[in-house]
């Protein structure tokens, strides 16, 4: 399994602004001083990085594999990808389930709901589904857009280029219209279904072309605008910050220029990733939760869920603050830590003896499939 240390770094640290933004969970709210109030407002906006990451690195493995051969194998690439999400991505549905069972509160809609990926546009067993239903639309969506682009008399990707460039103008005007009096955006409607967020991760697959067929001139680009970059998602985040991700001027343009963070973060860990690398020592804790990410966003939400319920009913009510984030952090990471390693790092094993990866590129890191329930 090849990985690069700064997308690591990145996915790490999106991952502990998740964990930030779940120390409230819907039910049960817990109110932060700042700056961790600051960092919770805006804790979604890791879920854009997530996204424009998955878009970055599901593009990159299959515009190398062309690149390389000329063609795509796409059974092997869909293979590939259910055998890196699903094993996981099911135990937790089907624990989910049982307790669900146990406590006499099963509903067979989030249950369907939460097998079929179509969590994002009504309730699942847990709110955090939904970014995993999207990721999956989009590995669909963007393998059979490629595969028609690929058959045309000319296989230049005009079809998926102008499909990259029409979704996300289409998402935003379709959300803007649906806002257009709203003082508050709903999740269902207008803040989590597919054909409204599809910029993070188009985005990513652009930023992946462009490292494939163009990587030195956007390494180049990268270093003449790198204090611009920077300063430019600096001061989107901190605009985002200053108000919930429901208020109506942060859903009809907020999710976008989140988009545009998420992608130039992507960025940023490609054009500087040898500083990166001579900071490992100190960047060693967000490589780790990097790359247990995966297993880490699956097995926390429910934990916090069930943590804060058995405060609040056996406990009788809430400890210490700093016991309950302490005790949130590490058994959320150490959940995380031996799910992976029970199911997803076995499978994986199997997967590459018996379904080998065409490319072998060091820069094409493994994808990781994880993101945050707003």
């Amino acid at each position: 399994m090849n990985r690069v240390f700064s997308l690591d770094v990145v996915r790490g640290m999106a991952m502990a602004m998740v964990l930030i933004g779940h120390l409230s969970v819907r039910g049960f709210p817990m109110y932060l001083p700042e700056p961790l109030a600051s960092f919770q407002r805006m804790s979604w906006v890791s879920m854009e990085v997530f996204f424009a990451l998955s878009g970055f690195l599901v593009s990159s493995l299959l515009f190398k594999e062309y690149s390389q051969t000329g063609k795509i194998n796409f059974f092997r690439f869909l293979a590939r990808r259910g055998l890196k999400i699903y094993p996981t991505y099911y135990v937790v549905v089907l624990c989910s389930a049982a307790f669900y069972l146990t406590r006499g509160s099963f509903e067979w809609g989030r249950c369907l709901r939460s097998v079929f990926f179509l969590a994002n546009y009504e309730k699942s067993f847990w709110p955090h589904f939904w970014t995993l239903s999207l990721e999956e639309h989009f590995y669909l969506s963007f393998s059979f857009l490629l595969m028609l682009s690929l058959k045309s008399a000319r296989s230049n990707f005009r079809l998926l280029g102008l499909v990259g460039i029409l979704l996300p103008l289409s998402a935003f005007a379709v959300r803007n219209y649906l806002l257009w009096d709203a003082e508050y955006a709903s999740y269902y409607r207008h803040l989590n279904p597919t054909h409204l967020r599809w910029s993070a991760v188009i985005l990513g697959a652009w930023l992946g072309y462009f490292h494939v067929f163009h990587r030195e001139t956007l390494i180049r680009m990268y270093r003449k605008r790198a204090v611009f970059v920077r300063v430019a998602v600096g001061v989107i985040f901190f605009l985002l910050s200053l108000s919930p991700l429901r208020t109506a001027w942060v859903a009809r343009f907020g999710l976008d220029l989140s988009a545009i963070a998420g992608v130039c973060v992507c960025w940023i860990a490609l054009g500087d990733a040898e500083a990166f690398a001579v900071r490992e020592k100190w960047l060693r804790v967000f490589r780790f939760l990097g790359k247990y990410s995966y297993g880490i966003y699956m097995f926390h939400y429910p934990f916090r869920v069930l943590q804060m319920y058995s405060e609040q009913h056996y406990l009788g009510g809430p400890v210490h603050p700093i016991l309950n984030i302490a005790t949130y952090f590490l058994v959320s990471i150490g959940g995380g830590y031996c799910l992976t390693r029970l199911v997803e790092l076995p499978v994986l094993a199997w997967r590459d003896r018996h379904v080998p990866s065409h490319s072998s590129a060091k820069e094409v890191p493994e994808i990781e499939p994880q993101r945050l329930a707003a």
